[in-house]
């Protein structure tokens, strides 16, 4: 599962890089608006990925109380995968807001990863583990911007698409044969809610803002 499923986020970050380095560039090509209007529709559709995915990740979390994670986790990949591939065919911008709002809705797909690596790890490993999961988000994030750039160049912006998206679908259905599944969280189990605001908190949260 640790391995898998870092795989399986190192793609999921490799594909959102791999495409955000040319999709201002898609966006001005078929933008009807002028310089400072198609600029402000860069920002917004960019942005609205990562405003969607703060709001939505505790409640993916959440959701671990009362379906399989594994499934829950496949769906949310299976679904970039189709946002990928529909952002190659349509030239107008609110429907490319649109799915990349979609989008947001299932970037929270991370938080399920953590909770199946965790679940599945012992208990003395679970700090290493996650540590692997998230180097392995970080190295995707790296490797994406200069293939995606050789991509849109070589192959044109659709098919540039269309290869971020081939590869989310692989990587989900090597997820769906290998990955195994872990229990529910039980009820009584808090996934959901807001914590105590305490100064560490509030300081993490701010460098952490900060830096992304």
């Amino acid at each position: 599962n640790l391995f898998l499923l870092s795989f399986s986020q190192f793609t999921s970050a490799f594909s959102f890089n791999f495409v955000m380095t040319f999709l201002p560039f898609y966006i001005l090509r078929v933008s009807p608006y002028s310089p400072e209007g198609t600029l402000l529709w860069i920002g917004a559709i960019i942005g609205s990925t990562g405003f969607m995915t703060a709001i939505t990740s505790t409640f993916w979390g959440s959701l671990t109380h009362y379906f399989s994670p594994k499934m829950l986790y496949l769906r949310g990949m299976v679904i970039h995968t189709l946002m990928f591939l529909l952002m190659g065919f349509t030239t107008n911008l609110y429907a490319l807001l649109f799915l990349r709002m979609i989008q947001g809705l299932t970037g929270g797909i991370s938080t399920i990863g953590l909770i199946i690596v965790s679940s599945s790890s012992p208990q003395e490993r679970i700090p290493a583990d996650l540590g692997i999961y998230q180097s392995s988000m970080t190295v995707g994030q790296l490797a994406g911007p200069p293939l995606g750039s050789y991509a849109a160049v070589a192959l044109g912006f659709k098919w540039a698409f269309v290869v971020s998206s081939t590869i989310l679908l692989a990587s989900a259905l090597f997820c769906y044969f290998y990955v195994m599944d872990v229990p529910k969280l039980p009820k009584g189990v808090r996934s959901f809610g807001w914590p105590r605001l305490d100064r560490r908190i509030l300081i993490g949260w701010g460098l952490c803002f900060a830096a992304q």
